[in-house]
């Protein structure tokens, strides 16, 4: 009977510490591309590669720490100072301290959170600021979980929705998906600079991979981790899929979709990466833009989170 217990608690101990999420272990490379739009030339434009890396374990006060170097921590116009996040892990929640939370351990990511609650993370406003109260408190919402199985490894996923406050380019709430190891899908932090003053307009484009030592690669598009310099705007691998017409528009813009791709996604952004418009797009489809100022916008396909066509679309 004893030996009946023993092996009960084992298999429960064992149980416990195999539900424990896992992130950023030894290993944990992020891969994405940033794009740059040129200030609407589309000479200029370009995108860039960028790498959160895990580089080492650190110790302090009895906590162990996991180091990530990387060159961004804003979804778009970022300055390129807060270049170290340190990262602890209590159970299934995820903290960060760096210069955007000031130093602070706030929440990055948690998975002990069901289905219709929440956590709040307090970032900078702006990494320029000297303001120590510029903050901004985001409420991330749970809507539901799932797990997935990716490399023969079961994850955990969050579906959550980000409610932000308001600066002018960005809608008050986004949703986004949450998984383990991977971090969220938007960026692995999904924060905006709020009171950014001028911009470069440079902002997340793609998710491009996932890596470590003991899971291996998880790409999320068909481009290879390193890839970068994406010439979209004025060349695109699906101009025979896609048509947009007529171009410039002045009150009606027809999106022409000959593939059989099932649920994708449409999207115009004006230059700042301001969402103007979303919906699916199935077949032949026209969109009424007779509303907009005239200008310069980028009309964008996505199959789930790979972006497969975008035209600069000019509105007149």
């Amino acid at each position: 009977m004893k030996k009946i217990v023993l092996l009960l608690l084992i298999s429960l101990i064992a149980s416990t510490t195999k539900s424990q999420v896992v992130f950023s272990p030894p290993g944990a490379e992020w891969s994405y591309n940033i794009y740059w739009s040129g200030g609407g030339n589309p000479a200029w434009q370009y995108t860039y590669l960028e790498k959160i890396i895990y580089k080492k374990d650190s110790i302090l006060n009895s906590d162990t720490l996991k180091v990530l170097t990387h060159n961004r921590f804003y979804l778009e116009c970022d300055q390129g100072i807060a270049k170290t996040t340190l990262i602890k892990q209590k159970g299934d929640t995820i903290f960060m301290s760096n210069r955007g939370t000031r130093n602070q351990w706030e929440i990055l990511y948690n998975f002990n959170t069901q289905a219709g609650q929440s956590w709040q993370t307090s970032v900078r406003t702006n990494l320029y600021s000297t303001d120590s109260n510029a903050v901004y408190v985001y409420t991330i919402t749970v809507d539901s979980t799932t797990t997935i199985n990716q490399n023969g490894f079961n994850l955990k996923r969050l579906f959550v929705r980000y409610a932000g406050g308001s600066f002018p380019n960005q809608a008050s709430n986004y949703a986004a998906t949450i998984t383990e190891r991977f971090g969220c899908n938007r960026f692995l932090f999904n924060y905006y600079n709020f009171s950014r003053g001028f911009c470069d307009a440079d902002w997340f484009q793609t998710n491009l991979c996932y890596k470590d030592s003991q899971f291996g690669t998880k790409q999320f598009t068909n481009r290879p981790c390193d890839f970068q310099n994406i010439t979209g705007i004025t060349e695109n691998e699906n101009e025979n899929i896609f048509a947009v017409f007529p171009n410039p528009a002045s009150n009606n813009l027809t999106i022409e979709n000959k593939s059989s791709t099932q649920s994708l996604r449409l999207e115009i952004c004006d230059l700042l990466g301001k969402s103007i418009c979303k919906q699916n797009l199935e077949g032949t489809q026209t969109i009424d833009v007779s509303s907009l100022q005239n200008g310069i916008y980028f009309l964008q396909v996505y199959d789930k989170m790979e972006l497969l066509f975008t035209k600069k679309i000019v509105k007149e």
